[in-house]
């Protein structure tokens, strides 16, 4: 029987139904990372909401920093869009596990469209409902 050295490869071990961390993994790491950050942002946001319009911390657009009114129905609605973005990328991330494994540069790309779209779609809505909750942009 040979002695197997350092110079091993992968494909000498035995194959499993465990994913690698190095090969299968990134994709739901980063969405679930993602769901964790933007979750806990979202609740961060919702239980000390900012009590007065400022440039760090909050929901800041410029439309959401018009008036106090618009500061605080944004940063409550904000919240909300947040904590179920987190939900939402939670999910995902358990369905993309279960998911035949894509490439490394695939599963980047994927992760970070998925992101970006998805927070994207958080933007519009958020800025949606300030417009419709203040239609003539006074409070």
């Amino acid at each position: 029987i040979p002695l197997k050295g350092a110079n091993q490869s992968r494909t000498d071990y035995p194959q499993t139904n465990a994913r690698v961390m190095d090969q299968s993994c990134a994709l739901p790491l980063i969405l679930g990372l993602n769901a964790l950050i933007f979750g806990g942002a979202g609740l961060l946001l919702r239980w000390q909401p900012p009590k007065n319009i400022n440039p760090i911390y909050g929901y800041r657009t410029v439309w959401a920093m018009k008036s106090k009114a618009h500061w605080d129905f944004t940063q409550k609605y904000a919240a909300r869009q947040m904590i179920l973005l987190g939900l939402l990328l939670a999910l995902l991330t358990l369905v993309v596990y279960f998911l035949p494994p894509l490439g490394k540069l695939l599963q980047l790309i994927s992760a970070v469209s998925i992101i970006i779209i998805l927070v994207i779609l958080v933007i519009a809505r958020v800025e949606a409902a300030l417009v419709k909750k203040f239609p003539s942009g006074k409070t």
